[in-house]
């Protein structure tokens, strides 16, 4: 096949796979091909009905550097799991594929339902003990051993904060408290320099990402897997805890069950305290900032402005003048 004929656009991406399994599974049949999430940047495809293909395939060329930082993260920490049951195997990886004309991962397919379902109609303490769930899954994901070199700082925390601030002041409906106090907050605070106990962290904790199947909670997605702090994970994390429904965009709303999580939150840290530090209050504050100042940020893929807007300033409050953090971890 001349390389003029290999095409990765959405109209022959599947004739591409095709192609793709043939030259690399010519001992098997490919009897079955699904595109299963198409609302996502990286196609997945269900193959024979038991793997699952992905396709880091930028939308455009914008997001090309992004995808490939994705695909690496991917490629590199979540085969590290492969034998504890926590993630999808990986069953092999293909970096600037010739035949899809992208990066690749091939992994087994989870048959379940995502915890963001399961947990639409869950009582309290159903929530409680799902938290108590991902709380174990993190604990070991953290430690589980990873030789590479890779580090971050925490002083890198400070950088996005004052870049994600400078953005939203740009915006004309960031609320004015809001704007000076985090501010104040930046100008006041230099995190120390931390890089010890560094970790993997899978970096997009949210309940869509842990899928339930039979009875057991997997996790998902590594894209942002990275190495660095154990309460770097704390940003999806307080999404989870602090998320009322009726703050949820309708763009969003897949995401969050109804009602508060914090009874989930409250599990996680039963279970692993470890991952929000009283120590290093300030540097979670800090990510909390960098978060909540986001969402002052939208581009024009999202419709309704006004609740982001609103669930933004909600968890502000609820972070920075309503001490939630102070509460519930400084007991």
């Amino acid at each position: 096949m001349a390389l003029s004929e290999i095409n990765p656009s959405k109209d022959n991406l599947k004739k591409n796979i095709r192609t793709w399994w043939k030259a690399h599974f010519s001992d098997q049949n490919l009897y079955k091909l699904k595109k299963f999430n198409s609302g996502q940047s990286n196609p997945c495809y269900l193959i024979n009905s038991n793997l699952v293909l992905k396709i880091y395939k930028p939308k455009n060329a914008l997001s090309s550097t992004d995808q490939k930082q994705h695909f690496v993260a991917a490629s590199q920490f979540q085969p590290v799991l492969n034998s504890s049951g926590l993630a999808p195997k990986i069953l092999g990886v293909y970096p600037d594929d010739y035949f899809l004309g992208a990066d690749a991962i091939l992994m087994e397919f989870i048959q379940g339902q995502d915890l963001s379902k399961a947990l639409i109609a869950a009582s309290d303490i159903e929530k409680f003990y799902a938290g108590r769930a991902i709380g174990g899954i993190l604990k070991t994901v953290h430690d589980t051993d990873s030789k590479t070199d890779q580090s971050f700082d925490t002083q890198e925390l400070l950088a996005i904060a004052q870049s994600n601030l400078e953005k939203a002041q740009s915006m004309t409906y960031i609320p004015e408290y809001i704007r000076d106090l985090a501010n104040q907050f930046i100008t006041d605070y230099t995190p120390r320099i931390i890089v010890d106990d560094q970790v993997i962290v899978h970096g997009d904790v949210h309940p869509e990402n842990f899928i339930k199947s039979k009875n057991k909670l997997l996790l998902i997605d590594w894209d942002l897997a990275n190495i660095g702090m154990r309460f770097f994970e704390s940003r999806m994390l307080l999404h989870m805890a602090l998320m009322p429904a009726n703050l949820v965009a309708k763009e969003l709303e897949q995401y969050y069950p109804e009602g508060s999580l914090i009874d989930l939150l409250k599990g996680v840290l039963e279970v692993y305290p470890e991952i929000l530090p009283p120590k290093y209050l300030p540097e979670i504050k800090i990510i909390a900032l960098a978060e909540i100042l986001s969402h002052f940020d939208l581009d024009n893929t999202v419709v309704n402005k006004i609740t982001p807007v609103k669930r933004a300033s909600f968890m502000f409050d609820q972070i920075f003048v309503k001490k939630f953090l102070e509460d519930l971890i400084l007991v």
